[in-house]
């Protein structure tokens, strides 16, 4: 399945794709953070999940080479995908 744009702003993208029953796969692709691109994005973020709701799903999993910045965005460590990369949850009910 192809991924899909839901926003997108110079340095800021994020886009998912379905990934079964409810769930969704998060995509964020970052350039550099600021304090005050970070307080906008958090913000979109949680415009973003509220529309995830609306459509029914109820839960975004993302694997990610930057936990930290998956941690800001207040998701739930599950697992260790590999060396490199870290399961992330956001369970939406």
């Amino acid at each position: 399945m192809s991924k899909i744009t839901i926003y997108k702003e110079p340095g800021f993208e994020i886009l998912f794709e379905f990934a079964g029953n409810k769930i969704a796969l998060l995509h964020c692709n970052v350039d550099k953070i600021t304090h005050s691109k970070l307080r906008k994005w958090l913000a979109v973020f949680e415009n973003t999940k509220q529309a995830f709701v609306y459509l029914g799903i109820e839960k975004l999993i993302a694997i990610t080479p930057n936990p930290k910045f998956a941690e800001i965005f207040l998701g739930h460590y599950v697992k260790d995908y590999d060396e490199q990369y870290k399961v992330y949850l956001w369970d939406l009910n």
